[in-house]
């Protein structure tokens, strides 16, 4: 177990990597995340899907947000742009 502290307060009382949640209809659960669609078509649009982690610290409150697969994330956004600019 990796031993953290908060960026904020230097407590150790953190909870790692937490899925954030949203609840829908009928108690339906989906864990959120960040989207990057790399082409502009209508049909078969490719997209990159990154989920959205937080880091809670029990001492202060104090959430952090991250990403799971920065490294595609980003390769996705420098190709949305190279493909805005054709």
């Amino acid at each position: 177990m990796e031993n953290r502290k908060c960026n904020k307060c230097d407590s150790n009382k953190i909870i790692d990597k937490v899925n954030i949640t949203d609840v829908g209809h009928y108690n339906e659960k989906h864990n959120l995340s960040i989207q990057i669609q790399t082409t502009n078509r209508v049909l078969f649009n490719r997209s990159v899907k990154s989920s959205l982690l937080a880091t809670v610290c029990c001492n202060c409150r104090n959430v952090e947000l991250s990403i799971d697969n920065p490294n595609e994330l980003w390769d996705a956004y420098i190709q949305k742009q190279k493909n805005n600019q054709l």
